[in-house]
């Protein structure tokens, strides 16, 4: 992972997957990514399991114009924060006769687990990651399925919303602790929870004309993963740029760029306590 001295990790947290990276001098700020669906860059597409989802029409038809292994109707998150550092979109681990790691690679899996032993951030800081980057849980009370399946029909449910929250403070209690008992130890946290969450209950100020509702699945709120099961009836929104969340669970392009965008650049109230671009310039 290069030298110590030079060394740069980011480690990102969604849904408790990681995202990582390490830079040094001499090139740009390669991007590893660990994570689960919400992450997912193609592994889908490689990882043999059947009817994973991903590999079907309607995703990917707005960016790609054909499925490309993302859960979305176009870019997940690690596709901007690539771009914003330069580099292409990564290339999934699975993916066959990648040798060349230079650039970064996506670890990250549709349903991906999170058991302290498949958990990286022992081995990622024992080999010189010393700065990671967090992106907390999200409001899981809102999602569509969430609703679908507890058959709610208010905005988000408040119980899941607030065992989120529980985790997201203690997370950042660790993180914080970790900062004086890691010699070197930096971090930063994406606070992805709020940011979602003031989407859900206000779309229309961030250019959302349904923020509830999925383009894409089926049963109330089309809270339904059947656009994920080939053969399975669903139905499919005109526009998904109107929408927030592409599928049950899932959030569309549109939405991804604007949570890329505050990560990258946004002020202490959405991250802290640096943003991306300002943390990737520390030395």
């Amino acid at each position: 992972m290069g030298r110590r001295t030079r060394t740069i990790l980011l480690t990102l947290a969604l849904y408790a997957t990681l995202l990582f990276t390490t830079s040094n001098a001499q090139a740009k700020t390669p991007l590893f990514v660990f994570g689960d669906s919400l992450y997912d860059g193609g592994m889908t597409l490689y990882n043999g399991i059947e009817g994973a989802g991903a590999e079907f029409w309607p995703y990917g038809d707005t960016y790609f114009k054909r499925p490309a292994g993302r859960y979305s109707d176009g870019r997940v998150i690690p596709d901007f924060l690539a771009q914003y550092v330069g580099l292409p979109f990564l290339r999934p681990y699975l993916q066959p006769g990648l040798e060349d790691f230079t650039q970064g690679i996506n670890f990250a899996s549709a349903s991906a687990c999170v058991l302290v032993e498949t958990r990286p951030g022992t081995t990622i800081y024992s080999q010189g990651g010393r700065k990671f980057a967090f992106q907390n849980v999200g409001p899981i009370g809102c999602m569509p399925s969430m609703k679908s399946m507890l058959h709610y029909d208010g905005s988000c449910l408040e119980e899941p919303l607030e065992l989120a929250r529980m985790y997201n403070a203690e997370f950042a209690t660790l993180a914080n602790r970790l900062q004086y008992r890691l010699p070197g130890f930096k971090y930063t946290i994406y606070d992805f929870h709020t940011s979602l969450h003031i989407r859900v209950l206000n779309g229309n100020r961030f250019g959302f004309k349904e923020s509830e509702t999925a383009c894409c699945g089926s049963g109330p709120f089309n809270g339904g993963f059947t656009c994920q099961k080939e053969g399975h009836s669903f139905s499919i929104c005109s526009n998904p740029a109107d929408y927030l969340w592409f599928d049950a669970g899932h959030t569309t392009d549109r939405a991804n760029e604007q949570f890329a965008s505050e990560f990258w650049l946004g002020g202490p109230n959405v991250v802290a306590p640096y943003n991306l671009q300002s943390f990737l310039a520390m030395s």
